[in-house]
């Protein structure tokens, strides 16, 4: 949509009637590959991310129908090989108090990670959904959340001055 925060475009993600059943719309980082025996497996979250950002800030709009509510969260995930499955190292999510409110202006959210491990992640992931249990498909029709201006926020560098001044002597030229 061209009613953005800041810049030309913002994501809309709308919940829509998909055949007999209602679709949430959703925003997330990974892949998608229709899987028709188990519809819910279709979905790939995660893209390769090292790093360990502080928060996931951003600004929304949310139009609700009914008593919908919308969905915004963010994993930090490691595959730990020996167990086959993947571990969460940080997450940070929309609380359910927040997500149920309409925001007819943009509203700015910064989630903090919540950190369990100490181990440098493998991965991030990011979903975005206008209805929150879209998933299992119960949402409502025409709910609608806008986001943009979406960023992962680091703490500050705190640089030292490690240069000692270089130290000239000057003697007199010529020498006396």
């Amino acid at each position: 949509t061209t009613d953005s925060y800041n810049g030309t475009y913002a994501a809309l993600i709308e919940t829509v009637q998909l055949g007999t059943s209602k679709g949430s719309g959703t925003i997330f980082t990974g892949k998608f590959k229709v899987d028709v025996a188990n519809p819910l497996n279709s979905t790939k979250f995660g893209i390769p991310f090292v790093d360990k950002p502080i928060s996931f800030r951003g600004y929304y709009k949310f139009i609700p129908v009914a008593n919908d509510s919308f969905d915004i969260e963010t994993y930090l995930t490691k595959w730990d090989a020996v167990n086959k499955k993947r571990d969460t190292i940080a997450a940070a999510v929309i609380s359910r108090e927040q997500s149920i409110l309409a925001a007819s202006s943009y509203t700015e959210f910064n989630l903090f990670y919540n950190y369990y491990s100490q181990e440098a992640p493998d991965s991030l992931t990011i979903i975005m959904a206008s209805s929150a249990d879209g998933s299992n498909f119960n949402a409502a029709i025409g709910t609608t959340l806008i986001v943009d201006a979406i960023s992962l926020e680091y703490y500050p560098l705190n640089v030292e001055n490690t240069i000692k001044p270089l130290e000239i002597l000057v003697y007199p030229n010529p020498v006396e």
